[in-house]
């Protein structure tokens, strides 16, 4: 039919529809008084058996024989609990389980120090690492390149652990350095007569063999580099004109060739067509003298 529960505290009076607040160090006072009715014949009946159980667990319920009762709750964490109160009468019947809320406060001592410190990366807290300086240097080699997260919290000296501070960073990825290994090179498509040159210093016009090729005539040198990685480059193109130190080669045109402007490789412009072997500039073209 019913069942009355009543909980308070000594020195309190509270609202009973509101969670009971109380001190960690109190007693929890419980008065219960429960009366049944029968489907069956009206007829006496006491109550045989009393139990409660805090925050739901049944298993492991505590008896008592009379009220009020005084439980400790020393054990208990700072916050929300619950308690639940049944009683059996003579017959064997139980009566309903009737449950209230308290709460504990948390402890009002100031704390005075920090007492423990820890860090974890990428949420993975069961990973924690502590640490006991404020500057703390922290390895992340095992960490792979990318997007990561760092979270840290400290504990006082009252047991109190902070809220988590939580940071991102990023670990770029390492890029391994190549060095150019060695060339290749052909001319005017001329692709199977390929020549491979190791070599970590660039590619000098004079010094590749050009024979075979024809004296002002526009040719075409192309050029690849493979590096440390076997990495080849793209092709490069470069056009140029072979030209002989003496100008009495029959068919070349003397007038165009004696009065050009000549310019070095570096746009100083020359007095007169160049005597020495070397590369020049001459009609925007680069001119081969050898």
């Amino acid at each position: 039919m019913c069942a009355l529960l009543r909980q308070r505290i000594q020195t309190q009076n509270l609202n009973p529809n509101a969670p009971m607040l109380m001190n960690k160090k109190r007693f929890l006072l419980l008065t219960c008084a429960v009366a049944f009715c029968f489907v069956a014949k009206a007829q006496s009946s006491s109550i045989v058996a009393m139990e409660y159980w805090i925050d739901q667990n049944i298993t492991n319920k505590q008896t008592f024989a009379s009220v009020p009762l005084e439980i400790n709750i020393s054990d208990l964490s700072p916050g929300f609990h619950n308690i639940s109160v049944r009683s059996q009468d003579n017959t064997g019947m139980w009566s309903g389980v009737t449950t209230r809320l308290f709460v504990i406060a948390r402890p009002t001592t100031i704390a005075n120090s920090i007492t423990n410190m820890e860090y974890w990366f990428d949420g993975k807290i069961s990973e924690f690492q502590a640490f006991t300086k404020n500057v703390a240097e922290i390895n992340i080699e095992a960490l792979s390149p990318g997007f990561h997260s760092i979270s840290v919290r400290s504990k006082d000296d009252t047991g109190l652990w902070s809220s988590v501070q939580t940071k991102y960073f990023i670990i770029p990825r390492i890029v391994e350095t190549a060095t150019i290994t060695h060339y290749c090179y052909w001319f005017d498509e001329n692709k199977e007569n390929t020549t491979i040159q190791a070599s970590t210093n660039p590619i000098n016009l004079l010094e590749v063999n050009l024979s075979g090729l024809s004296y002002y005539t526009e040719h075409t040198l192309y050029l690849a580099v493979c590096d440390s990685k076997g990495t080849y480059s793209s092709v490069l193109e470069e056009i140029f004109i072979i030209e002989p130190i003496t100008t009495n080669v029959s068919n070349a045109s003397q007038e165009e060739v004696q009065n050009a402007d000549w310019y070095s490789l570096d746009g100083k412009k020359l007095d007169s067509r160049p005597t020495e072997k070397g590369i020049y500039i001459r009609n925007g073209k680069k001119i081969i003298v050898r």
